[in-house]
């Protein structure tokens, strides 16, 4: 019996690569737009916002909220203990 469900191909355009990340990190600086930035990288703009939204963190400095983005901190992390 052959089955017509074949799940082993490639799922393409399914994560982001370091470069996007990082492009998004400075496009965000430079005050771009989710949908600006999701225009440049030809990706959907619920990944670049998911992906906003996991990189960024709240820190508490001197008594204020402020709003990280944190796109290399798994990198950083990699890098150091390799």
């Amino acid at each position: 019996m052959d089955y017509q469900n074949n799940n082993t191909e490639l799922r393409e355009n399914k994560h982001l690569n370091f470069e996007e990340r990082m492009t998004i990190r400075l496009r965000l600086k430079d005050g771009f737009s989710a949908y600006k930035i999701s225009k440049e990288l030809n990706r959907s703009i619920n990944a670049i916002l998911n992906e906003i939204r996991r990189g960024t963190t709240t820190q508490i400095k001197q008594r204020t909220l402020l709003k990280c983005t944190l796109p290399t901190l798994a990198k950083l992390y990699i890098n150091s203990i390799a």
